[in-house]
């Protein structure tokens, strides 16, 4: 994976947080060609995280497609709340 571009700083340390705090834990990632590489999988197995399984090109059955609306809703209030104050 190039420079740059790896989870290992960001989503690797958070995902031990929350196995740490719940082994149960399993990581949810979109069918982006990036989450399906060996590479991706790889790493993820060695930092000791299980991947949630969906089905192959189903947007519809993704609920992390209505989490990541929320989420932008509310990263543009906080942005414009910050440029108001």
């Amino acid at each position: 994976m190039p420079d740059g571009i790896s989870a290992r700083p960001f989503l690797w340390p958070a995902c031990k947080e929350r196995l740490a705090a719940n082994p149960d834990f399993i990581l949810m990632e979109d069918n982006a060609a990036s989450h399906q590489c060996w590479y991706t999988d790889a790493e993820r197995e060695k930092e000791g995280s299980r991947k949630m399984q969906w089905p192959p090109n189903s947007p519809d059955f993704n609920p992390i497609e209505r989490m990541w609306c929320i989420m932008k809703s509310r990263i543009l209030a906080k942005g414009l709340q910050l440029r108001l104050e």
